[in-house]
């Protein structure tokens, strides 16, 4: 017990050592951070310079652990996901591959989609039976980023292996771009180890077996009312979902999955990224439906207090009549909006996302600090 709270203290570690490296993009870095706690694919979707690829080699510089980065195009052959062929081993008439897929515990493969169908169904092997060419492979954790996604029917046995999808389409707001200009990237020091992560990846299996009836319960109703509106769900996915919930909750220091555990599970790895923030909202509506968390109603308030704030700091940018009015407002939404976020962003990843994303200029702020 006392070395599984160690580990669950060192993940913590490795969140909060990302965050200080990696400005914004909580969505992505929580994907990142699940995927290798669940052991659970995962596919970082997102336009180029979003730090997609320097995100997971950050990771992986935090694990002590081997890593392989390999950028796929269409000239890509599977045995080059091998590595280098050791050609003194292959006179004695053994295959023995370096520095390739062979030899890691984290892979990334960038772009996938500008791959051969031979490369496709080479990945699918290592997904599904962390294997190629009948080599066993030690993989903790499998990344997939591009810069496009392929949603083709010849590609749905692919996708669906890809259980956790996050979608960045943004760059960072101004505040993360500070810190981005003004912060010197050095390299993270290891802070788990093969065995930790490996204990970690047991533990969630076990959590994930002791999710209550109950729990169980409303999740699947919200399962089943998602695939009436035609989301591609399968049995499979289902499983996986509740794997990536007890990763949460470890991410979160708990030792058991509760309601917003299986949310943010089910916005990861149940949404569509051909209409990603649409299906999310789609998501927490249901969930909130069936009674699964308080967090979604949360979400909601802040959005909606967020599209006031954006419409009282756009009349407060005018020298309208009414601008004491206006900022006197602006303030108070300002205010209510506080008070969720500092209730509710250690509680959940999306309230800290949306309270992250409000941005009132600095002239507007100054002069709120005189009304």
């Amino acid at each position: 017990m006392a070395e599984n709270k160690s580990q669950i203290k060192n993940i913590s570690v490795v969140k909060t050592t990302l965050d200080n490296y990696v400005f914004g993009h909580n969505d992505m870095k929580r994907a990142i951070l699940l995927g290798l706690v669940s052991s659970e694919p995962t596919f970082i979707f997102g336009r180029v310079g979003i730090a997609k690829t320097y995100t997971i080699d950050t990771l992986a510089k935090m694990l002590n652990v081997n890593y392989y980065y390999i950028l796929l195009n269409k000239y890509t052959e599977p045995d080059h996901i091998l590595g280098i062929l050791d050609i003194n081993e292959y006179k004695k008439g053994r295959l023995v591959y370096h520095g390739g897929v062979v030899d890691a515990n984290v892979v990334m493969f960038d772009e996938p989609y500008k791959s051969s169908a031979d490369v496709l169904n080479t990945l699918l092997d290592i997904i599904l039976n962390k294997r190629v060419f009948g080599i066993k492979l030690n993989l903790l954790a499998t990344y997939f980023a591009a810069n496009e996604y392929d949603n083709d029917n010849d590609l749905i046995a692919f996708n669906d292996r890809l259980t956790i999808r996050a979608v960045e389409t943004n760059y960072v707001h101004k505040p993360d771009l500070k810190k981005i200009v003004k912060t010197d990237s050095k390299t993270p020091e290891p802070i788990l180890t093969y065995d930790d992560v490996l204990n970690l990846q047991n533990e969630a299996r076990k959590i994930a077996m002791n999710v209550s009836d109950a729990l169980l319960d409303k999740f699947l109703d919200v399962i089943i009312e998602l695939r009436g509106m035609n989301y591609l769900i399968s049995d499979r996915r289902v499983k996986k979902t509740v794997y990536v919930a007890a990763a949460n909750a470890l991410l979160e220091g708990k030792n058991a999955i509760e309601p917003d555990d299986l949310v943010t599970a089910m916005k990861f790895t149940l949404n569509d990224p051909m209409r990603y923030a649409d299906s999310i909202k789609e998501i927490e509506t249901i969930a909130l439906k069936h009674g699964l968390n308080e967090i979604a109603s949360v979400i909601n308030k802040i959005r909606s207090h967020i599209n006031v704030i954006n419409v009282l700091v756009t009349n407060a940018k005018g020298n309208t009549v009414d601008k004491y009015v206006t900022l006197s407002n602006l303030k108070h939404e300002l205010m209510k909006v506080q008070d969720l976020c500092e209730r509710y962003s250690s509680k959940s990843n999306d309230v800290k996302n949306l309270c992250d994303s409000i941005d009132v200029p600095d002239d507007i702020v100054k002069e709120l600090l005189r009304v």
